[in-house]
């Protein structure tokens, strides 16, 4: 039997383009004023994660010679803006309708006028625009519908439908061979719920019989037990965009990921689980290598190539310098808030996760910034892109025995 897998975004587009009409939307490319953008993802503050917006919510945006229109999920809204090259500010005040709504719209529409109010930068790739806070974090994100379908909603509908229809394969050939009334039942509900998003692609015709090839840096279940216990001393904002790294590790290493952050401001970080003492080791090489000195007066935070040790806190120290006109970061910080460690076959004394930040730019104080930005001096932690490893994780108690 043949399994469909899931579609991604760009098979969404490719098909997108296939349409009748989309050909001359894409030749043209959109500019930010003029054009109708639906929004796509957003950043929930009160979560710390991005989410993608549901089908039934279709939040809009317009910009037009200052004047900044559209649908927030449950109202509409008007305001001011100001553009300056990549440079887009909205006004503090917008004039919102007061219909009533809850559930999905809502959490939406707050979420979107929350980061309208935060956005400082913006940018376009092909069909799809980009909003920055003041950090150069993306906030919010939209795309050019085509046949009133964003790529991105497209991709998310017809994985839905992939992931339904794989269940109810699996689930027929249990039957089959099994013969289970229970399953029998499950299958048709899934089968009705198959129905359902199959009638909503129902305008886009027939969904397309496609393979692509997966991608690595998306299946979570490309990761070994040790780099899952890494993860999750990494925040979820950063986590979830990560991937395996198995070559060229510092001596001692038991996991490390590479991850690509939602930001400008950095090209990515990688992350290394080892003993304390091999993490200290690892960054006096590199301080060595690049001739860092200790710090004076001024340090990372102020963009001055320096390096320095904290004593009384575990495992912990700081570098800053720049390669080939980039900035480039290295911290050492405690993977646990204890001494210990059990991982996959071994139990790791002292364990401490040591930190590679590859900058945009040469701008070693804007890199140290974000890397820093939001950290809780009582937690007892250097960075915000690290955190310790929760002694109630199942697959790894951290400070158990």
């Amino acid at each position: 039997m043949i399994r469909r897998r899931l579609i991604t975004t760009a098979v969404a587009s490719a098909l997108l383009a296939a349409l009748p009409g989309a050909a001359l939307a894409q030749e043209a490319g959109p500019s930010l004023e003029g054009t109708d953008w639906s929004l796509v993802t957003y950043y929930d503050e009160a979560d710390g994660e991005f989410s993608t917006v549901p089908f039934e919510v279709r939040p809009t945006l317009r910009l037009e010679e200052g004047t900044a229109t559209g649908f927030a999920g449950c109202n509409d809204f008007s305001g001011s803006y100001e553009l300056d090259d990549s440079e887009l500010i909205f006004s503090d005040e917008l004039t919102v309708t007061l219909a009533f709504c809850e559930g999905p719209a809502q959490e939406v529409e707050d979420a979107y006028l929350a980061g309208l109010g935060r956005i400082g930068s913006w940018s376009i790739d092909q069909d799809r625009l980009e909003l920055y806070d003041n950090l150069g974090d993306m906030t919010i994100a939209f795309e050019v519908p085509s046949v009133s379908w964003t790529p991105t909603q497209l991709a998310t509908l017809l994985g839905a439908l992939e992931g339904l229809q794989t269940e109810i394969d699996t689930l027929r050939d249990d039957t089959d061979s099994l013969n289970v009334p229970k399953l029998r039942e499950r299958i048709k509900t899934l089968e009705k719920e198959n129905k359902s998003v199959t009638k909503r692609l129902a305008e886009l015709g027939d969904a397309p019989k496609v393979d692509p090839t997966p991608n690595p840096n998306s299946s979570s279940a490309s990761f070994n037990a040790n780099e899952k216990i890494l993860l999750k001393g990494i925040p979820a904002r950063i986590s979830s965009r990560c991937a395996p790294l198995r070559s060229q590790l510092p001596k001692g290493t038991q996991a490390a990921v590479t991850c690509r952050p939602n930001t400008k401001l950095v090209t990515g970080v990688d992350y290394f689980l080892l003993e304390g003492s091999r993490a200290i080791t690892e960054f006096g090489s590199v301080m060595t290598n690049y001739n860092v000195p200790e710090a004076g007066a001024n340090s990372c935070v102020d963009g001055i190539k320096s390096q320095q040790l904290l004593v009384g806190n575990g495992w912990q120290a700081e570098g800053c310098y720049r390669e080939n006109k980039t900035a480039q970061l290295r911290f050492v910080d405690n993977a646990t808030d204890c001494k210990k460690l059990k991982l996959s076959g071994r139990r790791l004394e002292s364990p401490a996760i040591y930190v590679a930040v590859q900058g945009a730019d040469q701008n070693v104080a804007k890199a140290y910034e974000w890397a820093t930005k939001g950290t809780d001096s009582g937690s007892g932690r250097l960075t915000s892109i690290t955190e310790y490893i929760p002694s109630s994780a199942a697959d790894s108690p951290a400070c158990g025995g």
